[in-house]
Formats: structure tokens, C-alpha cells, sequence
């Protein structure tokens, strides 16, 4: 913790003096529409992304051998693991990454029919058994690599303001 590595000198001051020793890094997040309000906001095209991701990837590495590193792919309910943005990510840097990271927002529901929303939310989970596969059986085909899936982004696909009691049944 010296003062040309101020994030260092922060993790000091919060009462942290040594290194945290994280081993996972996620390589962006949701890169295909952009990091949200994130300053230095960051939207790539799926290329772009592959090479960033592999530049991040060969620049870590350098430094520490042992981490281990996610490729991000697009967002979504889940049934769009064959979407064009993913196929570039399996093929360009999924042969060089140690897991696929996923973020699911479905189901999509309405608040306007409490059975049928509720429904739907319990009913997800098995959907997604067929989702995960989707997505390890096509970044298999492209890179080689039979990648973990790290699931660090989940829940409904809901944006209204109103919680409902069964938005938060997952």
C-alpha cells in the first residue's frame, strides 16, 4: 500500500493492509450494451470484446499464472445462448478463458396476472437446466473447452417500481 497504487492505499485505510488475494475475474460486464452508467462507459462489438477480453487475459496471466479469468456473453433470459453476440465470444476468447459468465433475467413478467407471473417464476428453474446446456454445448463446439458456468447476475425479467411478493421467489 503505497501512494502509487491508491486503491492499494484505500484497502489500507479500510483496514485491509495485505492483498485480498482474489483468484476469479470476470472480464467486463455486460459488455454487448455497455457497463451502465460505469465512467469510462465501455460497449463493445463482439469482436472488439474478444480482444479485449484475450488482451486482458494475456496481460493477467503475466502477472499471476493462477487466476482464473470469465469471458462475459450477452445478457438475457437465457434461450439466446446461440445469439451471434456469444458464438463470437465461445469461438474467439472462450479457448483461452477458464469460465463462461451468464447473467439470466427471465422469466418476463407482467404484474398484471399474479397466478400466471407466478407461474412462470417457478417454472424458470427447469428451463434453465436446458438454457446452461445450451450455452456449455455451443462454447464446447467453438473453442474446444468445456467451460464452467459462473451465474453471477440473476433474477426476473421485471422493471416495474411496485415489488411484488413473488418477484423475489427465485
Amino acid at each position: 500500500a503505497t501512494p502509487e497504487h491508491p486503491w492499494a492505499m484505500k484497502r489500507k485505510e479500510w483496514g485491509h493492509a495485505q492483498p485480498y488475494g482474489v483468484k476469479w475475474f470476470e472480464l467486463g460486464n455486460e459488455s454487448d450494451h455497455g457497463n451502465h452508467k460505469c465512467q469510462i462507459h465501455r460497449c463493445y462489438a463482439p469482436q472488439q470484446y474478444v480482444e479485449y477480453a484475450n488482451a486482458c487475459i494475456k496481460a493477467m496471466r503475466a502477472v499471476d499464472s493462477t487466476i482464473r479469468l470469465g469471458v462475459v456473453t450477452k445478457p438475457g433470459a437465457g434461450n439466446d445462448y446461440d445469439c451471434a453476440w456469444n458464438k463470437a465470444i465461445y469461438a474467439g476468447a472462450c479457448p483461452y478463458a477458464d469460465f463462461l459468465v451468464v447473467h439470466f433475467y427471465g422469466p418476463k413478467i407482467t404484474g398484471n396476472d399474479a397466478t400466471a407471473d407466478f407461474k412462470s417464476c417457478m417454472a424458470y428453474p427447469e428451463q434453465l437446466e436446458q438454457y446452461m446446456r445450451g450455452y456449455r454445448s455451443l462454447c464446447r463446439e467453438a473453442s474446444g473447452k468445456d467451460l464452467p458456468l459462473a451465474v453471477t447476475e440473476y433474477n426476473i425479467g421485471f422493471s416495474a417500481n411496485d415489488p411484488l411478493p413473488w418477484r423475489f421467489s427465485f
